[in-house]
């Protein structure tokens, strides 16, 4: 086969004159020729095969196609997918492509520059469902050292040859490398010097499913495809080991680092729990603004509950803009008052810094304003031509998170206004929820001039996402009255204040007493500490941090909980294991029926 390539006329095909070949190329080819394993060598510019040998050649089922002839000429069986893995292997990538008996592995050929000129194939056969390589014999030896490692050092992947000894007279299974390329080094992080010493003694560390996977494959000459993690070496790896010599115990093994895949694979994950954990949240907000919602008739429950699924939705685009992260708060404010743009500028003032909200702060102080523009425009200053709104906000000192936040929304000229007789969703959105989300205090004052809303708090509590984790510093026990003590009183733990006070009216509805809600775990132990819970109701996220402290402290003390989560139960932290899950959006009537039941056993003493 070498003089067939050396004497081919190659001006007549499409790779042209083997002069103008890359240097890369020539060597490839050279390996190829020059060696008893079965290999073939293609061209990526041409997709052309340029060399193949004796060896190779025998897997061809009698075939001899032309030298420079198209590679579908040696893929006839899988003419229609064989592209798909030689472009995989051109783009640089490691690749593989079953066919009727073989597994063909191509790896791409560089030339000096790291540009990919050709790629070499290796056949792998499968025999009764297994696969060994195609080879007779491989003999490692100091005179096939150089060559060997021609042959292999163009790899991408990692390759080395193990002997494996399958009793190192303690009743274990050693092995040791004898023979590998640099892409082996490269791709398992071993030093050079690993190079013909026992793991035993050399890596004492190393986990024990390697030896015995080599000792497997060893003992049965089965060979093994296989992904495995190393803690020892700090990688995964996709692996492919065979026997190439049972007298000698003689293991092959194809390495491929696939840490970052695997990183890339755990972090798709981790973003599509989230993207469910986020949905399920906003599903229960959107589900409380519906409870809660007041309403005439359907048509004045469709127009009340659209409009403030809009100012939701207009907080929600805005923090998805900013992936995230932290939202300037003019683009909040400005998001709304969309309905109300031809105003901003006029009898709209809108005066601040370039400040950032927290996504938690954002979306609070958003839903806040949208309830707040949408009662000025019923009854306040916009709901006639001539009062005007002024929205402003300050900070102090940056370097000193405790300095206190302001923000102001201020009307005046409009129509004269009085307290509500009744609080109702837009008192629970305006001052509830803001507080309990930000740490912070609202003050709401009726002047002749007309209604002003202020909001203080520290300003890290706003911009550093930490609102949660102090907003019920101030939290007290209710008092204690005659009715509540023959009442079973409940915890609930929820950062999501308007979700938090929507179940707190739904059990009270149920006759339960409420301890809470609170939005922290440093809120909840206060509490706790102040006065007791005949159950709880713990929502597993708050934020940056989870209740499980929450869940210990009633462990300890003997009240039983539930659970209240966007993951699924397998997903959740080991603390939370056991107790009733209900998952989000909540149902009224199964949280009611769990805690029943929850309740129930306590006092049966189950």
């Amino acid at each position: 086969m070498a003089e067939r390539v050396q004497n081919k006329d190659w001006t007549i095909t499409t790779l042209g004159p083997a002069g103008a070949w890359s240097p890369a190329l020539h060597a490839a080819r050279d390996v190829v020729l020059g060696t008893d394993l079965p290999m073939a060598l293609i061209c990526a510019k041409h997709c052309a095969v340029v060399a193949y040998n004796d060896a190779y050649l025998a897997c061809l089922n009698g075939r001899a196609p032309e030298l420079g002839c198209d590679l579908s000429e040696i893929f006839l069986d899988v003419e229609d997918v064989v592209a798909e893995a030689v472009a995989q292997a051109f783009r640089g990538e490691a690749s593989s492509l079953k066919t009727t008996k073989f597994d063909q592995h191509f790896s791409p050929v560089r030339d000096e520059n790291g540009d990919v000129v050709g790629a070499l194939i290796l056949p792998v056969a499968r025999t009764d469902g297994a696969r060994d390589i195609v080879i007779d014999d491989l003999a490692i030896s100091r005179a096939s050292v150089a060559k060997y490692n021609s042959i292999f050092e163009g790899l991408e992947e990692g390759l080395c040859v193990v002997e494996v000894n399958l009793d190192n007279g303690n009743g274990q299974i050693d092995y040791r490398v004898v023979e590998a390329n640099s892409a082996f080094y490269d791709n398992t992080g071993f030093p050079r010097e690993i190079l013909g010493a026992w793991l035993r003694k050399a890596a004492p560390d190393l986990e024990e499913h390697w030896y015995e996977i080599y000792g497997d494959v060893a003992r049965s000459g089965e060979p093994k495809r296989f992904e495995e993690n190393s803690e020892f070496l700090g990688r995964s790896f996709d692996v492919f080991a065979f026997r190439i010599d049972e007298a000698k115990g003689l293991v092959a093994i194809l390495f491929r680092d696939n840490s970052e895949h695997k990183k890339h694979q755990k972090h798709n994950e981790l973003l599509l729990r989230e993207v469910n954990h986020r949905a399920k949240n906003l599903l229960s907000l959107v589900l409380a603004i519906a409870r809660q919602t007041e309403h005439t008739d359907a048509e004045d429950f469709l127009r009340r509950f659209g409009n403030r699924l809009r100012g939701l939705a207009a907080s929600q685009d805005v923090l998805v803009n900013h992936t995230w992260r932290d939202v300037p708060l003019i683009e909040l404010v400005h998001s709304q008052l969309v309905h109300f743009a031809g105003l901003v500028g006029d009898r709209i003032l809108i005066e601040g810094g370039e400040i950032s909200l927290s996504p938690d702060a954002a979306q609070t102080v958003g839903m806040a304003l949208h309830e707040l523009a949408t009662n000025a425009s019923k009854y306040g200053a916009l709901s006639d031509d001539d009062g005007e709104v002024t929205i402003t906000w300050s900070i102090g000192t940056e370097a000193d998170p405790k300095t206190g936040f302001q923000l102001t929304w201020k009307e005046s000229g409009g129509p004269a206004v009085s307290e509500p007789e009744k609080t109702g969703f837009g008192y629970t959105v305006t001052t509830d929820m803001v507080e309990m989300n930000t740490g912070g205090k609202v003050t709401a004052r009726y002047e002749p001039e007309g209604f002003v809303w202020q909001l203080d708090c520290e300003n890290c509590n706003l911009l550093t996402g930490n609102s949660k984790l102090d907003a019920t510093d101030s939290a007290t026990a209710p008092p204690e009255t005659a009715t509540e003590r023959h009442q079973p009183v409940v915890l609930i733990v929820e950062d999501e204040a308007l979700v938090a006070a929507d179940m707190a009216f739904l059990l009270k509805d149920e006759g339960y007493g409420v301890l809470g809600p609170v939005g922290s775990v440093k809120g909840a132990l206060a509490l706790l500490d102040k006065k007791s819970c005949d159950g709880a109701v713990l929502d597993v996220n708050l934020g940056r941090e989870t209740s499980e402290p929450i869940a210990a402290r009633l462990t300890e003390n003997g009240t039983p909980f539930i659970v209240l989560s966007g993951y699924s139960a397998h997903q959740l932290p080991e603390g939370f294991r056991g107790a009733p899950l209900v998952d989000k959006p909540v149902r009224a009537e199964e949280l009611t029926q769990k805690l029943e039941t929850l309740l129930a056993a306590e006092d049966d003493g189950s």
